[in-house]
């Protein structure tokens, strides 16, 4: 069964087709791996973080330069 996404703007026509763990090491050396979820979006959007991820790894995020540090 397809697992169905909830986008930002509320609307859930989208659906995951893989879940891939990709880890990521930050400059500061802290580690993750993450899962994501793999679907196709509108848009020019490469990744949307889950606000569980962001919670949980509180990353700093430079948003004029596109860069995430810990």
């Amino acid at each position: 069964m397809p697992l169905s996404v909830a986008l930002i703007d509320s609307t859930m026509n989208a659906y995951v087709n893989h879940i891939v763990m990709l880890p990521i090491e930050f400059p500061c050396g802290y580690l993750c791996t993450p899962e994501f979820f793999m679907t196709k979006l509108e848009g020019t959007y490469p990744a949307v973080l889950s606000y569980s991820w962001l919670y949980q790894c509180n990353p700093i995020i430079n948003w004029i330069m596109g860069t995430m540090t810990c």
